[in-house]
């Protein structure tokens, strides 16, 4: 994804180091617009997180695990993005967009429109989505169900292939 980076906020922050409920909520209370990009390691590979920020709105989400070519935007890739956002294990880098640069992102990236508002008085909630923000593997396995490759298949590949001295070795 081809996103803007023009002016850098934190960059190469490990994800261990943040509380992301308040992340968010500050980003809310002080009108913040811009993006957030998280790089997240998991035991099957990095996947990625854009959440684009309006005026203290999420109004865009991009979620990309490139190695398993998995891509979602929008509301698909909403609790997947708060899910990368939970971890400990990714760095995290947030850049100050302007009010033309976030436009553009928009036009050219319809399918990314997700709006969601934050407030402190919605977030006392008992299921507001900021009350709960760690790390999941279990939604990444989901996401990964029929990609990850258990060791017992890798052999029945390798033995499809007449390959299977290749384990032996």
């Amino acid at each position: 994804m081809n996103l803007p980076i023009t002016k850098p906020i934190l960059t190469n922050v490990f994800l261990e180091k943040v509380k992301p409920s308040k992340l968010i909520l500050d980003f809310s209370k002080n009108l913040f617009s811009g993006l957030i990009f998280i790089t997240n390691d998991t035991p099957f590979g990095f996947e990625e997180s854009y959440i684009i920020f309006d005026k203290g709105k999420i109004i865009g989400c991009i979620y990309l695990f490139d190695i398993y070519n998995i891509k979602r935007y929008g509301s698909q890739a909403f609790d997947y993005c708060l899910n990368c956002l939970g971890s400990k294990d990714g760095i995290i880098d947030i850049y100050e967009l302007s009010e033309d640069q976030i436009k553009l992102i928009l036009l050219f990236n319809e399918k990314i429109k997700f709006i969601k508002t934050i407030n402190k008085k919605n977030s006392k909630k008992k299921n507001f989505f900021l009350n709960n923000l760690n790390y999941d593997l279990n939604k990444v396995k989901l996401i990964l169900k029929d990609q990850i490759i258990k060791p017992d298949s890798q052999k029945k590949l390798l033995d499809e292939r007449g390959l299977d001295d290749l384990l032996n070795l």
